[in-house]
């Protein structure tokens, strides 16, 4: 039986366990407790803060909010009709031998696949998490809520016509998505590209950057993840979920991410590199709302010539 310990001690080994890349050894000599006790003590916090906290600091803007949010979205990045920009992020874990087929991503390293809608302050406003390494992260989208809220009337208003064409929120994100009337991604390098074009791809990459920012911040910040989570995969499905919230959390009151902690994540990436996926789909007025976005950015550069 795990010995009783006090709930702020409970919460501090929870939290440091997820901060920290120590093994659960050198955590438990530290607090001191026993092994197992650190093991119980980060699942429990994760499952409570899942719990009591994720509705409230993970959430998606209302009906009522969205023109708000769409306006301090472009004040901040410059580009329009912006939600948020969406990606996925691979997190190293160790499958059972019976399923670790499924969760080797094509990068020849065992992950699952977090899916993540992040706004221009670095906050997740919706995850989907747990898919195995193998799947293409338009695989997964189309099978999130998110895909069943986009389809939905949170992202029918409001419209605002650009270049003539009429655009409702916008997510932003790369090639591993469809084109869609909501879904805006850049032209295919693959292709010879206008200069009209070009500019268009570098507004969208700047603002979505954002995306690829709160996943190196929130590696940054809870190392457990960062690192091959050496327990089963739920438990690294409840990880992950509750390091976003708790991510929400700091970056709500401003905690600052320090540079080295940034160089670690790089570093990090660079001997587990993240797949690349690609597709061509496009669907519905993609097309059309892309181009309106092209005319867009350069009459705004040749206005500001």
């Amino acid at each position: 039986m795990r010995e009783a310990i006090a709930l702020d001690k409970c919460v501090a080994i929870g939290l440091y366990r997820l901060c920290c890349s120590a093994e659960e050894r050198s955590i438990a000599e530290l607090f001191p407790v026993g092994r197992s006790t650190v093991n119980e003590a980060y699942k429990e916090l994760c499952e409570a803060v899942i719990e009591t906290m994720e509705t409230k600091w993970v959430n998606m803007p209302t009906v009522s909010s969205m023109a708000e949010h769409i306006r301090e979205f472009t004040a901040m990045l410059g580009f329009p009709q912006a939600v948020g920009a969406l990606d996925g992020c691979h997190f190293p874990v160790s499958p059972p031998k019976e399923s670790a087929t499924d969760y080797r991503n094509y990068k020849g390293w065992y992950s699952m696949i977090l899916l993540a809608l992040v706004d221009h302050p670095y906050r997740f406003r919706y995850v989907n998490v747990g898919s195995p390494g193998r799947c293409h992260y338009s695989y997964v989208y189309q099978r999130s809520l998110l895909e069943n809220a986009v389809q939905g009337p949170l992202f029918r208003r409001p419209l605002l016509t650009i270049s003539g064409t009429a655009a409702p929120p916008l997510i932003l994100c790369d090639q591993a998505f469809p084109l869609t009337a909501n879904l805006i991604k850049p032209f295919s390098h693959r292709a010879q590209l206008s200069n009209e074009q070009r500019l268009f791809n570098y507004n969208l990459s700047k603002a979505r950057r954002i995306v690829e920012n709160a996943f190196g911040r929130l590696k940054a910040r809870f190392r457990f993840i960062m690192k091959r989570m050496e327990c089963d995969l739920d438990t690294s499905r409840l990880a992950i979920r509750a390091c976003c919230v708790l991510n929400n959390v700091c970056e709500h009151f401003g905690d600052t991410v320090l540079q080295h902690w940034l160089v670690e994540v790089q570093n990090n990436d660079k001997e587990l590199q993240q797949p690349d996926h690609t597709t061509d789909v496009v669907e519905g007025t993609g097309c059309d709302v892309r181009e309106a976005l092209v005319r867009h950015f350069q009459l705004s550069c040749a206005g500001s010539a």
